[in-house]
């Protein structure tokens, strides 16, 4: 997350995030199987003075949501376009007609693909092009790498026409001496060649992170944050990290509503993690 100054504990919460039950002592699962391709910001754990000492401080708020991370995020020139010049294909189509060796798929030079169901396959290559259906919620690309090259292309959302719905590329882990490239190496998304291209725009989010307007207490399911969420484009069921001001664990969440902030106090339901319920303990 990006530094910034701590915010007076004065200033009036704009919103409220209502956090599933467990709240914010609930810890993150150590998730088994398949790496996703995007990588989760690094949640420090130290920064701001503690709040505990210096009322002033407060924690950063960081929203890890999977459609973009940036405004408009891509991997691209934006204004481009490609034109498709190839066949038009579809993967619920291609995969119950065409046989891959070894799980190993190729899209060829002179075709387009669709991608309008999800993917699970030993190693992907595009080197014609690869597009993703935007109107599909939850699809999926499960593959060793993903390799874009000699002038393929793989668009996953477009500057117009961006990608609003969950969609997950996840980098499986095989065995390196069967599933690497001599160029790319092992478990990777790259687009390698000239003309190669790799196009994704998700969401756009005008914030990725605020800061807490009131201190959040151990087990709360409640966040009083500084921006408005819905201003800043974020939405329920986004996965959001609350990041510690001094050593400790940070914590991630989903949003399960958002509403307006009211002056009420948070109420206490567990005590593992977050601002201490008691005097003289450490957070």
């Amino acid at each position: 997350a990006a530094a910034a100054r701590p915010e007076s504990s004065r200033s009036k919460a704009c919103a409220k995030i209502r956090l599933p039950h467990g709240g914010a002592a609930a810890m993150p699962r150590s998730g088994a199987g398949p790496t996703p391709v995007q990588r989760r910001p690094m949640l420090p754990s130290s920064g701001l003075a503690s709040a505990a000492h210096a009322r002033t401080a407060a924690e950063f708020v960081l929203l890890l949501a999977l459609q973009a991370c940036c405004p408009t995020a891509s991997m691209s020139l934006q204004g481009a376009q490609i034109a498709d010049t190839g066949r038009a294909l579809y993967w619920s189509d291609i995969k119950n007609t065409t046989t891959f060796p070894g799980g190993r798929v190729v899209v060829p030079r002179d075709e387009v693909w669709y991608l309008d169901e999800s993917m699970d396959v030993e190693t992907l290559t595009v080197l014609g092009s690869l597009k993703w259906d935007v109107n599909k919620d939850g699809l999926e690309i499960r593959t060793a790498y993903l390799l874009v090259t000699d002038g393929g292309y793989f668009q996953l959302g477009t500057h117009r026409q961006p990608m609003e719905k969950q969609a997950t590329i996840y980098i499986t882990k095989k065995p390196a001496a069967t599933h690497s490239h001599p160029l790319a190496g092992y478990r990777f998304l790259v687009s390698l060649g000239t003309g190669s291209r790799i196009d994704i725009h998700g969401r756009e989010l005008k914030r990725t992170w605020t800061l807490l307007s009131h201190t959040a207490m151990v087990g709360a399911t409640e966040l009083f944050v500084k921006h408005d969420p819905i201003e800043m484009g974020w939405r329920v069921g986004d996965r959001i990290g609350v990041v510690t001001t001094t050593k400790g664990d940070s914590t991630e969440h989903h949003i399960a509503s958002i509403g307006p902030a009211t002056e009420w106090r948070l109420g206490l339901s567990s005590a593992s993690a977050g601002q201490p319920d008691t005097p003289g303990g450490s957070h």
